[in-house]
C-alpha cells in the first residue's frame, strides 16, 4: 500500500505530499528497536503473546482517540472545497407594478411585468483563491495528522523502552534470587561443618529475603509499565490488564553512530517545522483570498419588461459595482501579513528549541553508550571474575562472608547500572530520531533480546 500511495503522488507531481509521506514512513521505520520483520497485519494482541514495538505502534495508530478526529476534519474540508468551487448563483427576479388598483389600474389592465436574470461576475480570481485557501487547509490538516501520529509513536516508543527495561530488571532480580539461594545453601553447609558462624547463615537468609522482595517489586513495576503501555490502544473506559505477557526487543541495540552536524542538518525535516511551513502556506492563501476580495465584483441583470396596457415589451438591463473596495480590505490584508510574520518568527524559535533538544539527546546518548560499553565489556567481566574468586576463597576459609557479599553487591549494582544506561541510550535515540527525522536504528538480529548480563 505504501508503494502504491508513493507512486501515485509522484505521478501527480505532488512533491510536497511525496516528501511528507516519505518523512512519515521513515520515522515510523526508524523508531523500531525490535525486529521489524514482525507481521504488521497481525490481529489484536493476545494475553500470552510477546509484544513487539511494531505491534504496539500499529495498535496505537489504529485505536487512539486523538487520531479519530482527522477523518472528520477531512470530511469537513471536502465539503468546504465543494462550496468554494461553486460559481455565483443565478437568480430569477419577477416584478409587477400597477395591478389590483382602482380606475385605470383596476385588476391587470395597466399592469407592468418585469422578468430578469441576475448574477455576479467575480473579478480578481476569487473562486481560485477560495479553492487554494481550502486546499492549504487540507494540506495543513494532513501534516497535523502526521505530526500527531509521529508524536504518538514517540510516546509509545518511550513507554516501550521503559517497559523493556522493567522486564530486564525482573530478569536480573530473578538471577539475584537464584544466586542468593545458592549462597544460603553453601553457607548452611559450612555452618553445619563448623566452618561458619550462625550469624553468617542469618545474614545470607536476610539477603535472600531482600532479593525476593526486590523481585516482587520489579514484577509489580513491570506489570504497571505493561498496563501503562497498553492504555495507548485501550479505548474502552474499563480498566483491564495488559493483553500481552512480555516484550521483544534488544535493550543494547542503539543504532548507528552519526555526527552531530549530520543530525543538525536534518532539523528542517522535523514534523513540527513542516507543520509551521504548512501554516505559512495556509496564511499566504488567506492573504491572497483577502487581496482577491479587494477587487469589486460586477453585478448584472438582464430581462424583459411587459406593459399590459400598451401591449408592448422591452429589454431591461443593469450593472453595478461598488467603489473603493480595495481600501476596505487593506486592514485585513495587513493583519494576515502580520500573522504570517509571527509564524516565521515562531519557526525560528522552534528551530532553536529543536537544536537544544537535539544536542541534549545527542550528549546523553553518547555518554550512556560509552557507559554501557565500559560496564558490559570491562567492569562486569572483572566483577564476575572477582565474585568467583571471593566465593572460592570463602569456601576455602580464607575470606570472611562479608567479602563474598561485597563482591556480589558490586556486581549487582553494575548490572543494574548497565540496564539504566541502556534505557537512557535507547530513549535518547528515539528522541534524536523524532527531532532529526533520521533513521538511526537497525533491525535486531535476534528475537532473544534480553541477553545474559
Amino acid at each position: 500500500m505504501y508503494l502504491r500511495l508513493l507512486s501515485r503522488c509522484f505521478m501527480q507531481n505532488n512533491w510536497q505530499t511525496c516528501i511528507r509521506f516519505g518523512l512519515a514512513s521513515s520515522l515510523l521505520y526508524s523508531l523500531s528497536i525490535n525486529s521489524i520483520a514482525a507481521d504488521l497485519s497481525s490481529q489484536s494482541i493476545s494475553s500470552d503473546k510477546t509484544l513487539t514495538l511494531n505491534q504496539a505502534v500499529k495498535q496505537t495508530l489504529r485505536q487512539h482517540p486523538s487520531l479519530q478526529i482527522f477523518p472528520l476534519k477531512q470530511k469537513q474540508l471536502n465539503a468546504q472545497r465543494q462550496t468554494a468551487e461553486l460559481n455565483p448563483a443565478t437568480e430569477v427576479n419577477v416584478k409587477t407594478e400597477n395591478f389590483l388598483g382602482t380606475g385605470k389600474n383596476r385588476l391587470l389592465k395597466s399592469a407592468e411585468l418585469t422578468l430578469t436574470l441576475s448574477s455576479v461576475i467575480e473579478l480578481g480570481d476569487k473562486r481560485q483563491a477560495r479553492i487554494n485557501q481550502v486546499n492549504s487547509s487540507v494540506d495543513e490538516s494532513n501534516i497535523a495528522q502526521q505530526v500527531s501520529s509521529l508524536n504518538l509513536i514517540a510516546q509509545v516508543t518511550q513507554h516501550y523502552v521503559e517497559t523493556l527495561a522493567a522486564q530486564a530488571y525482573v530478569k536480573l532480580a530473578q538471577q539475584s534470587v537464584d544466586l542468593a539461594k545458592i549462597v544460603v545453601d553453601k553457607v548452611n553447609k559450612r555452618a553445619t561443618a563448623g566452618g561458619a558462624p550462625e550469624a553468617e547463615v542469618n545474614l545470607a537468609k536476610a539477603n535472600l529475603l531482600t532479593a525476593e522482595l526486590t523481585l516482587t517489586q520489579n514484577q509489580q513495576d513491570f506489570e504497571f509499565n505493561k498496563t501503562m503501555l497498553s492504555l495507548f490502544w485501550n479505548t474502552q473506559l474499563v480498566h483491564k490488564p495488559a493483553g500481552f505477557k512480555s516484550l521483544s526487543g534488544d535493550l543494547f541495540n542503539f543504532g548507528e553512530a552519526i555526527s552531530f552536524n549530520q543530525l543538525f542538518e536534518r532539523l528542517k525535516s522535523n514534523p513540527q517545522v513542516q507543520m509551521q511551513m504548512a501554516q505559512q502556506r495556509s496564511k499566504l492563501a488567506e492573504i491572497n483570498l483577502a487581496k482577491s476580495q479587494s477587487t469589486a465584483d460586477l453585478s448584472w441583470s438582464l430581462g424583459v419588461k411587459y406593459d399590459n396596457e400598451a401591449n408592448e415589451s422591452a429589454l431591461v438591463a443593469s450593472a453595478n459595482m461598488p467603489l473603493y473596495q480595495q481600501k476596505r480590505n487593506q486592514g485585513q490584508v495587513k493583519a494576515l501579513s502580520a500573522q504570517r510574520e509571527q509564524i516565521l518568527i515562531e519557526q525560528k524559535n522552534t528551530l532553536l528549541d529543536l537544536q537544544r533538544q537535539l544536542y541534549q539527546a545527542f550528549s546523553l546518548r553518547s555518554q550512556s553508550i560509552s557507559a554501557v560499553d565500559t560496564l558490559k565489556n570491562k567492569v562486569i567481566p572483572l566483577l564476575k571474575q572477582s565474585l568467583s574468586q571471593t566465593e572460592a576463597a570463602y569456601l576455602a576459609g580464607r575470606y570472611p562472608y562479608s567479602e563474598w557479599e561485597s563482591a556480589y553487591t558490586s556486581l549487582l549494582q553494575a548490572q543494574t547500572s548497565l540496564i539504566d544506561h541502556a534505557q537512557i541510550a535507547l530513549k535518547q535515540t528515539a528522541q534524536i530520531e523524532r527531532v532529526s527525522a533520521l533513521n538511526l536504528m537497525k533491525p535486531a538480529n535476534s528475537t532473544a533480546a534480553l541477553k545474559d548480563y
